[in-house]
């Protein structure tokens, strides 16, 4: 588990960005979790708040601003980003997840790196506590 991050109530939204490097193909998704026993309208306890695919030889960024903070306190942030070679084969990779409250990184950054043979899956979460 990533540490937790600590966001401000009176602050402004929170902004998460991923970011992946290295000429390799990444799929991820992020989901906003509940804490137990809690649901989004609809009846689920986590939301896909982004997703997506990086495939290009440049380092690739993706973002998207949260709730207001004072709604997220005992949430969770769940990342999951599959790594995949073109081709097959080995190479480098880098994932980093960030939690930014006006312009200040409050959580993270969240950053594994390493070597990917053929496919490497890269998991990760940080609860949210609001202060």
């Amino acid at each position: 588990m990533a540490a937790d991050t600590s966001i401000s109530a009176a602050g402004a939204r929170p902004v998460v960005t991923l970011t992946a490097g290295h000429p390799q193909r990444y799929s991820y998704s992020i989901v906003l979790q509940k804490p137990l026993g809690q649901t989004w309208p609809g009846g689920n306890p986590g939301k896909l708040i982004l997703s997506g695919v990086f495939d290009k030889k440049n380092e690739a960024t993706a973002s998207v601003t949260l709730d207001d903070a004072d709604t997220l306190d005992g949430c969770s942030l769940q990342w999951v980003v599959f790594v995949k070679v073109p081709g097959g084969g080995k190479g480098q990779f880098r994932v980093t997840v960030t939690v930014t409250q006006d312009d200040v990184i409050v959580g993270g950054p969240f950053t594994q790196s390493g070597v990917v043979d053929n496919v490497q899956i890269v998991s990760d979460f940080t609860d949210l506590k609001v202060t």
